[in-house]
């Protein structure tokens, strides 16, 4: 028992979770769709109300009128040619009314629901986006559009679902007490045998609901997973001919996901068809005992035929109420995912509240690069990547990065781009801590440009992939064409039909790697930065068009500091400084010359990749 009452508490700690989430807008919403949903509900009752004198007048029963309840009372003082038009008009005037509140209530419901699916969705997405770097390594990209696209709808679906229970629960309440008022007998008999019958199928199929939607989620990523697989790898897949084994693996598990979906509509569904004929059971059974006790039936139908049409308005709600308690447990996987990226409420709403900070007086535009015996370690690695770093770079400097595949070079540069926090020591910019908050993070990330060597395109043109982030209309285009030139992609681009403005498709799958890399270095110096990072930015392009691009970044010297990874050593012999790494420690720093004189890994380096 007491487990059974802690399972509850955590299912209402989750609910409160999500509408704690909701602007107070939402909430508003909310509280305003009850209201609108408790007058739809009254006009309901009213509209059954009506019925039973209505019906009455028309089996000859004027005279006992007044036995029919508070409608009854309202029209007898009526002449009896008055009677029926003034019953017949109220019938219909309360019928467009009721209409229109109950389609009323059922647009704002469903407009409501899907803005805050819509809500979910921005959220989970800037929750995401707001992951550091390190986790964005780890988890699959799968996962991560599974979580965006059909976790966060069939959370969405869990407030839908609590929207579905208040207006539909509302109406049941107010519509059942009526119906007992006209007649309790029947009602008593129906509610407890429904209620008994919905009670034991939910029951039955409460743990199915949940292992399906477990299932269910688990299906789709493993789908998703093989189509991006699939996608992703496709010269591998063509060259390979693997197209059965992947069409096989997608088939299993697309399979397995639509059977899911088919067993919980099917799980929800037949109960309404057995209730409908249980009711209709009741009602004649009814009937029949009536006559068998000797009653009068014409006075019965005006009565069984209000409570027929009671139970018909409140059979699609009660419905609806048992495939939303199902759809509630088959939601309680994707719930917990959702929960496990935004984080409790409290801690959600932390991390992203926007905190004002002042920055130092000795702030300063130039950067100025510190590592104080910095040393970092992967979450899944025992050993350090980096070890006990100290190292300065000032404004103007080109400083180079050199050591074999493993020495940590490219954990430095996330280092510095702020991707990655020190496991141990600290780095700063201005003097200042990097990672204080969030704010100064920002400020210096806008103040750097990165070039890694796989560059990201988008299935845009030329134009937008240089301004990659830039709204199009606030592109500046002579700047852009700086840019390719400095990039030595210019001549290219001018070769092409719709020069700047073709369309380089998905990744830039249309384009060579070496073009790829210069759009993607003329999309750093686009940006004109004070810091530009190149990661290995240069190593598919040919000797010549290398030396273009380096000359072209050597002559930004003087307003902008380069940190850059080395491919071909010869292209750092003109570096201010080249760090040497070897086990993620610093084994030299100096010159090209100074190295080559002093440092025997240097030399070791210099000599491979001559010899390759």
């Amino acid at each position: 028992m007491i487990v059974k009452v802690e399972k509850f508490n955590s299912t209402l700690r989750d609910y409160f979770f999500l509408l704690g989430l909701l602007s107070k807008r939402r909430r508003f919403q909310i509280i305003s769709l009850f209201a609108l949903s408790i007058l739809s509900a009254i006009c309901e009752a009213l509209n059954i109300g009506t019925l039973i004198p209505f019906l009455g007048i028309l089996s000859n029963l004027e005279n006992n009128i007044y036995k029919l309840g508070i409608f009854g009372s309202l029209f007898k003082h009526l002449p009896s040619n008055l009677m029926l038009p003034g019953l017949g008009l109220c019938f219909i005037i309360l019928i467009i009314v009721s209409s229109t509140i109950r389609s009323l209530t059922i647009r704002n419901q469903l407009r409501l629901g899907s803005l805050i699916c819509a809500d979910l969705g921005k959220i989970t997405f800037k929750s995401v986006l707001n992951n550091s770097y390190e986790w964005h390594v780890q988890n699959n990209s799968s996962n991560i559009i599974s979580l965006l696209t059909q976790d966060v709808d069939r959370v969405g679906s869990i407030i839908k679902g609590l929207l579905t229970l208040c207006v539909n629960s509302t109406l049941i309440l107010i519509v059942g007490i009526y119906l007992f008022l006209i007649s309790p007998q029947i009602m008593v008999s129906a509610c407890i045998s429904i209620s008994l019958f919905y009670i034991l199928i939910f029951r039955l199929f409460r743990k199915d609901f949940r292992k399906i939607g477990k299932d269910r989620t688990l299906n789709y990523r493993k789908s998703l997973n093989i189509l991006q697989e699939s996608l992703g790898g496709i010269r591998e897949l063509m060259l390979g001919n693997h197209y059965n084994i992947f069409v096989d693996n997608y088939d299993f598990y697309n399979r397995k996901r639509l059977l899911n979906d088919a067993v919980i509509l099917i799980k929800s569904s037949i109960p309404r068809y057995l209730v409908e004929g249980f009711l209709i059971i009741i009602i004649t059974l009814v009937a029949l005992f009536y006559v068998i006790l000797g009653n009068e039936l014409t006075f019965l139908l005006p009565t069984l035929a209000a409570v027929s049409l009671g139970a018909y308005k409140l059979m699609q709600p009660l419905q609806q109420c048992f495939n939303t308690l199902g759809s509630l447990q088959a939601n309680k996987s994707p719930l917990e995912e959702f929960k496990k990226h935004t984080g409790t409420n409290d801690s959600f709403n932390d991390k992203f509240k926007d905190v004002s900070i002042s920055l130092p007086q000795n702030y300063s535009d130039e950067p100025l690069i510190k590592f104080n015996n910095v040393c970092f370690q992967y979450a899944n690695d025992e050993n350090l990547t980096l070890q006990n770093i100290d190292v300065s770079i000032s404004k103007g400097e080109f400083v180079a990065l050199v050591g074999v595949t493993g020495s940590g070079k490219s954990t430095f540069v996330d280092l510095v781009l702020g991707l990655l926090k020190p496991s141990k020591g600290n780095i700063l910019i201005d003097n200042e801590d990097v990672h204080q908050n969030q704010k100064f993070m920002e400020s210096w990330q806008k103040r750097l440009a990165h070039v890694p060597q796989s560059i990201y395109l988008s299935d845009n043109d030329i134009e937008s992939n240089i301004a990659y982030g830039v709204p199009y209309s606030d592109i500046n285009r002579s700047r852009l064409r700086l840019a390719a030139q400095q990039a030595s992609i210019d001549s290219f681009i001018e070769t092409l039909p719709n020069g700047f403005n073709t369309t380089v498709g998905e990744r830039g799958i249309s384009l060579s790697g070496g073009q790829r890399q210069r759009i993607g270095i003329a999309r750093a110096l686009y940006k004109q930065s004070e810091l530009l990072v190149l990661d290995e930015a240069t190593s598919a392009l040919d000797n010549y068009t290398e030396h273009q691009v380096m000359t072209s970044i050597k002559e930004l010297k003087t307003s902008v500091t380069v940190i850059a990874i080395a491919h071909r050593l010869s292209t750092i012999m003109h570096c201010d400084r080249i760090i040497v790494l070897d086990k993620g420690t610093i084994k030299g720093i100096g010159t090209y010359d100074e190295l080559i004189a002093n440092n025997s890994i240097f030399r070791s380096l210099v000599n491979s990749s001559a010899s390759g």
